[in-house]
């Protein structure tokens, strides 16, 4: 029974800390005040209008 429980508890903090390393390094894009969209680096993704028209950066309609 005590290898089932350590195996067990092992298996739960190493999934605590895979979760928890994975999580800091989540970057969300930025949206201005003008509805442009970009990433972490600078690069433009798309835009989105002040009616919810989604575009990407081919200025294609995704919505």
């Amino acid at each position: 029974m005590k290898p089932i429980k350590l195996f067990l508890s092992t298996l739960v903090v190493s999934s605590l800390l895979l979760t928890s390393v994975n999580a800091q390094n989540y970057k969300s894009p930025a949206i201005d005040a003008s509805g442009k969209v970009t990433d972490v680096n600078g690069k433009f993704l798309g835009s989105v209008s002040k009616e919810g028209i989604v575009k990407d950066s081919l200025w294609k309609e995704n919505s």
